[in-house]
């Protein structure tokens, strides 16, 4: 047997435990582990100000926690879940840099997009990750819970990190399920076949489930895990309502950590001590908090029935632990483990909640068992637990899984297949010229920047990439240095610069005259006052010529001069390019995509011409990608021409935007409307990854990202003292801060 080199990425790994994933994760690491395969789990360090550290927990398994925290500016320009995926692939990365032996395997999470950068790099080229299969190991994401959880999942940043939850389960060499009911949701995010593969359980030995088969039943029904409402607690105390209102006192525990609601503004707990008081003082009703997992045996054992109520679920660990454990199970049919317990009522008992009283009926049929009939379908749930769970399974299916992944070289980038893109219709491509094959002709647009123009030429002259050819437009300069360094320039006669000299039309003419005269397959404009580094050309064009339906490339964007922040962006996306501008006038582009659909519009006189032209091109089909790193210098300086933008100009210039693109606004009105509706107006957005405060009523605290399951989120008692000190009057000054933040932000780029 070949061993493997098996590296899992997670959010969660013991002795944190949050839900399921970290179970998993551990379980997982002992299956390959135990079977004679290497192990390398990532996850991150309990705080950032922690140093990495590796420790070895097993033979043949070792354990990576790094901090959150990277160089430069990226830790204050990502959210929190988009600097851990940042800082993962780094230390993924740095990993396979510094050793030796190279993964054959990485999984990662579906929950929280942990995978984004390290499938960026993959797709950027990176030789690192050459030979390795990333593949995602679906356990719920963030985009499936907002919607279960009854959040408003337009609301950034969790809209974003779903975003990018999608954008993995496309750009993956393989996605597996844990079970058919998730992999029944997922499979239309992705054109790849979804494998399902149950989670891996060890147990309990024999002896020690014989041994506590003795233990008393003081609870009749047993319910452990999050207070959440995906989990069905509500609709489960519900009916148990129903219950007790008939006479009925069945005993219900309930074991478990809070959560916030946000229809309601408040956590779940609080809604259920108020609304089900009388019942808990009866005795009728046990809320307990979490408890560590070596506790959670006595918990199961308390009870005649363990019930797993949820109206969405993945394959809970909670449903394997108690059918190890011989405990008769009661689930709802909305989740793995229906699949686990089966139909047939030979292994525990499934019910449905869209059929009336089906949760009574099959309650009252375990509790109605005998003590031998109730303990014999336990034994037959344990014994079909092992059978489908065993780590000898897991590996089994798992390595086929590997095997059965084709080494197929990708041409095409993971855009969304179900982008609604406009067809070419009238703009078939007119000029029909693709250039010379692998040359690049950098356009600049001049008028009177003589003082930083030189700097700009030496930078595209310190580039990696060859061949270039130079443009420079001179859209009839005035200032007399300018013209002076203009006529320097042609009297040096360098065989790679031109100069044009046009009348003075503005900046959208003079991009479009530098295209029209250029001779390369590629163009990429730069403007005369900005800079690029050495390899952002050769990262660029390398990008075009890997994948066929790329159509432009860019990158973050450094500012400099009287600003040294960092601006992140991310690939054109719809509805969001729609709403909000995601790139600056730096992009390299296929010159016969531009020339065909990405004219700058010449009314656009105001600015905002670039942003229109790509939005443009998107809108056909060609779309953009973003190189993760900062790779052009943009100067910031007072006396710009984006430095006079009013609001009532940008308000302007977006109408302008929408009335020359109505076919493409309308094909999204109800997505644009949802972002617009939940973050404020899109020239404001300036990055999804960011919690915002909100524009609006501001007298109740806003929810914690969906599912979380660290501190990077507000605690219960945060948002409880947020909501009292909140109010409407202090929204008039929290709305004027952050207008003039955004707009400032806005007013950095060249838009």
């Amino acid at each position: 047997m070949n061993k493997l080199n098996i590296w899992i990425a997670t959010s969660e790994f013991p002795p944190i435990f949050g839900g399921g994933i970290s179970t998993y994760c551990w379980e997982a690491g002992v299956a390959w582990s135990s079977s004679g395969h290497n192990v390398k789990i990532f996850t991150r360090s309990a705080s950032p100000y922690e140093e990495l550290n590796i420790e070895n927990p097993r033979s043949g398994l070792a354990v990576v926690r790094f901090p959150v925290k990277s160089e430069g500016k990226v830790n204050a320009s990502l959210g929190y879940w988009h600097l851990l995926s940042y800082c993962l692939a780094e230390n993924i990365i740095k990993q396979i840099r510094d050793g030796e032996i190279r993964p054959d395997i990485i999984e990662v999470q579906d929950y929280g997009a942990l995978a984004y950068y390290l499938l960026k790099s993959k797709l950027n080229g990176l030789s690192e990750l050459a030979d390795t299969k990333v593949i995602i190991y679906c356990h719920t994401p963030v985009f499936e819970l907002s919607h279960v959880n009854q959040e408003a999942s337009y609301l950034f940043p969790n809209y974003w990190i779903g975003q990018c939850e999608k954008f993995c389960l496309r750009a993956a060499d393989a996605v597996i399920s844990p079970s058919e009911f998730l992999k029944t949701r997922l499979q239309s995010y992705t054109q790849k076949p979804i494998d399902v593969i149950p989670y891996p359980y060890f147990g309990e030995t024999e002896d020690r489930v014989a041994e506590l088969a003795s233990v008393n039943t003081e609870y009749d029904l047993v319910y452990v895990g999050r207070l959440e409402y995906r989990k069905g607690v509500l609709h489960l105390l519900k009916s148990m309502k129903k219950l007790w209102d008939a006479g009925r006192g069945v005993r219900l525990r309930m074991v478990g950590g809070d959560t916030y609601w946000a229809p309601k503004q408040t956590s779940i707990k609080a809604l259920i001590e108020k609304g089900y008081s009388s019942y808990i003082s009866k005795g009728w009703l046990t809320l307990d908090s979490a408890v560590p997992p070596d506790q959670l045996v006595q918990i199961f054992k308390s009870a005649k029935c363990v019930v797993i109520p949820s109206i969405y679920e993945n394959f809970p660990y909670v449903c394997m632990q108690a059918m190890d454990l011989a405990c008769p199970v009661l689930g709802s049919e909305s989740g793995g483990h229906s699949e686990l317990i089966g139909s047939e009522g030979l292994y525990g008992e499934v019910f449905s909640w869209s059929v009336n009283d089906n949760f009574d009926l099959k309650l009252s049929k375990i509790l109605s068992l005998k003590d031998d009939e109730r303990q014999a379908l336990g034994k037959r749930g344990r014994f079909r637990l092992r059978e489908l769970c065993s780590y000898e399974t897991f590996i089994t299916c798992r390595r086929q899984h590997y095997n059965n992944i084709p080494n197929v070289e990708i041409h095409e980038y993971p855009f969304d297949h179900q982008l609604k893109v406009l067809s070419n219709g009238s703009h078939a491509d007119t000029y029909g010229i693709s250039g010379v094959e692998g040359l690049l002709s950098v356009v600049i647009p001049f008028y009177n920047l003589g003082l930083f123009l030189e700097e700009a030429l030496t930078s595209v002259s310190m580039s990696d990439y060859s061949p270039i050819e130079i443009i420079v437009i001179n859209d009839g300069s005035t200032d007399q240095q300018s013209i002076d360094v203009l006529e320097k320039l042609k009297q040096q006669n360098r065989t790679n610069i031109r100069i044009i000299d046009i009348p003075n039309a503005g900046l959208a003419n003079a991009r479009n005259i530098g295209a029209q005269n250029a001779f390369g397959e590629f163009v990429a404009f730069l403007d005369a006052d900005d800079t690029v580094k050495p390899m952002y050309y050769s990262k660029c064009v390398d990008l075009l010529k890997r994948y066929k339906n790329v159509s432009f490339v860019y990158s973050w964007v450094q500012y400099f001069g009287e600003s040294n922040d960092l601006w992140v962006n991310f690939d054109t996306e719809f509805p969001y390019f729609l709403a909000g501008n995601m790139l600056a006038a730096f992009q390299v582009v296929r010159r016969s995509d531009f020339l065909t659909y990405g004219i700058n519009d010449s009314e656009m006189m105001f600015g905002m011409e670039d942003y229109e032209a790509w939005m443009r091109m998107a809108s056909y089909g060609k779309l953009g990608v973003s190189i993760h790193e900062p790779l052009v210098n943009y100067r910031v300086r007072h006396n710009s021409m984006a430095r006079e933008f009013r609001r009532s100009t940008i308000l302007y210039m977006y109408e302008q935007i929408a009335q020359k693109n109505p076919e493409i606004y309308s094909r999204y009105g109800k997505e644009i409307f949802l972002l617009l509706n939940a973050n404020g107006p899109g020239y404001l957005w300036n990055n999804p990854t960011l919690n915002y405060p909100s524009l609006g009523f501001l007298e109740n605290a806003p929810s914690p990202m969906i599912g979380s399951r660290s501190d990077e989120s507000l605690s219960m008692g945060e948002q409880i003292r947020l909501k009292n000190l909140l109010t409407v009057p202090i929204f008039l000054w929290v709305s004027k801060i952050i207008l003039r933040w955004n707009l400032d932000l806005l007013l950095r780029r060249k838009v």
